[in-house]
């Protein structure tokens, strides 16, 4: 019989945005503060962030608690998180402690563009003011991983139309036009 016995699951090293939790799975659930087996509570759930806090009853048995063991999961919900390894630390009973690591493997997330409006250019004109990259790319350019900042834009794909015009680039601020495509 289990009942009373407290087993405490915590990140010893958090960082923002780090996230423990019991992941309905199985026959294990949440409902509230009850952690269920099969719809039964087996225990009740104190929790932050960071922290579980669970106190056994008397339908805990060794299959239970294994599987509720198993249903513990961790997530970083922050968009850039560090990659520095986590500690989890269980213990059961006050004195039983068990240490498991967590590599934090960080996903370059795509950037984002938002609306460029680029000025009409009368037909046939043959000096234009050009538009620079960086000019279009100011204030809608965004990307949530550290460091990120957009040097320049590749085009991947032209559906140059003669009839309606042609794009051009140049790389020496305008003295010479190259024809994309």
């Amino acid at each position: 019989d289990w009942t009373g016995l407290a087993l405490a699951v915590e990140v010893e090293n958090a960082i923002a945005g780090d996230l423990l939790k019991i992941d309905p799975r199985g026959a294990v659930n949440v409902s509230g503060n009850s952690v269920l087996y099969g719809g039964i509570q087996v225990a009740t759930l104190s929790s932050n962030q960071t922290q579980l806090n669970l106190v056994l009853n008397a339908q805990m048995g060794t299959q239970q608690l294994q599987e509720v063991l198993r249903s513990v999961t961790f997530e970083n919900t922050t968009d850039n998180p560090t990659s520095t390894v986590r500690s989890v630390s269980f213990v059961v009973g006050g004195s039983l402690r068990r240490v498991t690591t967590v590599d934090v493997v960080p996903t370059n997330d795509r950037p984002t563009l938002g609306p460029v409006s680029l000025a009409s250019i009368l037909e046939d004109t043959t000096s234009i003011e050009a538009n620079r990259i960086g000019d279009l790319l100011a204030g809608n350019f965004a990307d949530v991983d550290a460091g990120s900042f957009a040097t320049g834009i590749a085009i991947t794909s032209n559906v140059d139309d003669p009839s309606e015009g042609r794009w051009f680039y140049s790389t020496n601020g305008g003295n010479n036009w190259q024809a994309i495509g």
